[in-house]
Formats: C-alpha cells, structure tokens, sequence
C-alpha cells in the first residue's frame, strides 16, 4: 500500500458542507453522504484534487491542516485510505 498510488473513483461527484470542524460530503454518484471529521475532509479533497501517494498525501495533509508530517499522521492516513476504498470513493491508480 505504500506505493500505491490513490485516485477518486471517477463516478465520484463530491459537494462539501462545513460546520465547524465537522464535514459532510455528498456523493453525486452514488447518492450517499458521508459524515468526515477533518483530517478525511482535508485527505479527500486532496485526492479529489489529483492521485497521491501516501507519502505524498502525507505531504498535503500536513500543509493544509499544519499537522507534522509523522508515523502517526501516516497511519491515521492509511486508516482513511482504507475506509474511503472500502466506500469505493477512491481506488488505487493503475498504471
């Protein structure tokens, strides 16, 4: 998974409300709305913005939300990567 590059799913269609720190995403797609705290708001809009790796992910997460790049950001981006994958709101990239 580490070098794996994400994407959204291209049926994705995404409309942002915010209040506060709280997010809620509707998927024009799909239909469904997705309840985000920031750290899966801000790591969706960077992947809707363009396919990443983890690392560099990481690297935008960091910028947007001034969180340190660490371990521990890592993991919390690899715990939204797998939850994001598993709603089918992002893929691995092929070549």
């Amino acid at each position: 998974m580490p070098d794996a590059i994400w994407r959204t799913n291209h049926f994705c269609s995404f409309r942002w409300r915010r209040w506060g720190d709280e997010w809620v995403v509707f998927d024009e797609g799909s239909g469904d709305t997705y309840h985000l705290d920031g750290l899966s708001a801000v790591a969706l809009m960077c992947l809707a913005a363009g396919p990443c790796s983890l690392a560099e992910l990481s690297q935008q997460v960091s910028i947007e939300t001034d969180l340190a790049e660490s371990e521990e950001l890592s993991r919390a981006l690899v715990s939204v990567i797998d939850r994001f994958s598993g709603l089918d709101l992002i893929e691995a990239a092929t070549p």
